[in-house]
């Protein structure tokens, strides 16, 4: 109905009297009121979606659309971000410092992770294992600038799962070139190749760092080469397979006056491991030392895990190519070769910080991912402050520290997530209810509105992810 518009003189119907049929000039007041006057017709008759929203909501809905965005950006950004900031806290790069981080047990999840079937869901079960880790990884790399990443083994899943259940010990080329990309799509560093070996590692295993090299160091651990499996060729198969990918299995490498002493204590009895501790041993000790291995050494029952995790503690276990500590006998043989004043190793998937009788600091680390059964992962620090001049001398050494990072815990996310979708579903339904007593209306409008709410939301939501927050 477009009258009161078209026309404003006389009777405004016929072709008589006030000039009604007579049409306005271009360009005067009165086509200009017309124009906006149709305009106005059909937005009324073809409203948009927020008109609507507006219509039968008011302004309510547009307060819990913004918030619950606000909710996914933390979700997806700002919690990866402070949970960063809090762990690098002042630690600024310097002359003397060299800082690592050491990230223990990403065991990138694949088909044989667990003993159900995802099917054609798989691919979203691996993409929210990986980003997870690529968001707190690239995070780190953005709020300090690292000397190099320490990873202590257990990189993917597979061989002490349920691989085995299946005859074999190996992935198939196919399935390890994935497991490659994707590991180093969570790793790489601005395009580098966090598969690459470090430059610095010579070819007889050990070597001296370039300080202006960024340093990739691998152990491995029993999920990459395994532990006392029943078929010896498998084990040597897993262990060259390691060394074309990751390099050595043991090595030396000096960086910033320090030596890490890489240890594969997995096959500690195997004699390429024996001999190159044997070397270790035979060597004077001239820097501080850095014992890098994977499964934990022996500790007393019921020893206290320290402050970072009071409640945790280390008991003897052990399983199908798997234990949770070496022997006794095997721990004093590697501590007294090595003499290590720090003994850094992962596996146990929780964090467990115990200082020996002999001084030395001994950390169990923390998992990086969240689906290694342990909700609150974490990373660690590693900080090296080269000697400088204090108070017109020289220090000694290299000064270590160590800082222990907590992550957040995703599950709580997407718990987050759930429930403020079932506060505004119920906010919609409430005032549906309210406008249409009809109970088909209601439920239509409910449905249609949720719908339409929660689609653009998902598509922020995936926008979020393609542009790689």
């Amino acid at each position: 109905d477009f009258r009161g518009v078209t026309g404003r003189g006389g009777g405004g119907g016929g072709g008589g009297g006030g000039g009604g049929g007579v049409p306005a000039p271009a360009g005067s007041e009165a086509s200009r009121r017309k124009e906006k006057g149709i305009e106005k017709v059909k937005r009324r008759r073809h409203p948009t979606i927020f008109h609507q929203w507006h219509g039968t909501f008011g302004a309510p809905i547009f307060v819990l659309f913004f918030l619950f965005f606000l909710l996914l950006l933390y979700g997806e950004v700002f919690v990866f971000r402070s949970h960063v900031s809090d762990c690098v806290g002042d630690r600024v790069p310097s002359e003397s410092a060299k800082h690592f981080l050491i990230v223990a047990d990403p065991q990138l999840t694949n088909t044989y992770s667990y003993k159900f079937d995802f099917g054609r869901f798989e691919w979203l079960l691996d993409y929210y294992c990986d980003i997870f880790m690529r968001r707190y990884s690239q995070n780190f790399h953005s709020y300090l600038r690292f000397s190099g990443v320490i990873f202590l083994g257990d990189l993917f899943d597979g061989v002490t799962n349920y691989l085995h259940t299946l005859g074999r010990a190996l992935f198939t080329p196919e399935e390890y070139g994935n497991l490659r990309r994707r590991f180093q799509w969570v790793f790489g560093r601005n395009g580098d190749s966090a598969g690459m070996i470090s430059a610095d590692a010579a070819a007889d295993g050990s070597g001296d760092g370039d300080n202006d090299l960024f340093h990739y160091i691998y152990v491995a651990g029993n999920h990459d080469i395994g532990y006392r499996l029943n078929r010896a060729s498998d084990q040597e198969s897993l262990q060259n397979l390691f060394k074309e990918n990751f390099g050595p299995l043991n090595q030396v490498l000096t960086i910033a006056g320090v030596d890490f002493i890489v240890v594969a204590n997995t096959i500690l009895g195997k004699k390429e491991t024996q001999q190159f501790v044997e070397k270790v041993s035979d060597s004077a000790k001239v820097n501080p030392r850095i014992l890098l291995t994977n499964i934990p050494m022996h500790r007393p029952g019921e020893s206290f895990c320290g402050v970072e995790n009071p409640d945790f503690e280390l008991h003897f276990g052990d399983g199908y190519s798997y234990t949770n500590m070496i022997s006794q006998q095997a721990t004093k043989y590697l501590l007294a070769s090595t003499k290590p004043d720090y003994v850094l190793t992962g596996d146990q998937h929780e964090v467990c910080h115990y200082r020996r009788p002999e001084g030395i600091e001994d950390y169990v680390l923390n998992t990086f991912s969240w689906l290694q059964g342990n909700p609150w992962p974490g990373a660690a620090i590693l900080s090296l402050y080269t000697p400088t001049l204090v108070q017109g001398e020289a220090t000694k050494s290299t000064k270590i520290q160590m800082k222990i990072c907590s992550f957040h815990n995703q599950l709580y996310v997407y718990l987050g997530y759930g429930f403020a979708a079932a506060l505004i579903l119920a906010y919609i339904a409430t005032i549906a209810r309210m406008r249409y007593f009809s109970h088909s209306l209601f439920l239509w409008l409910t449905v249609k509105v949720f719908l339409q709410f929660f689609g653009i939301q998902i598509g922020l939501y995936v926008l979020l992810h393609l542009i790689g927050v």
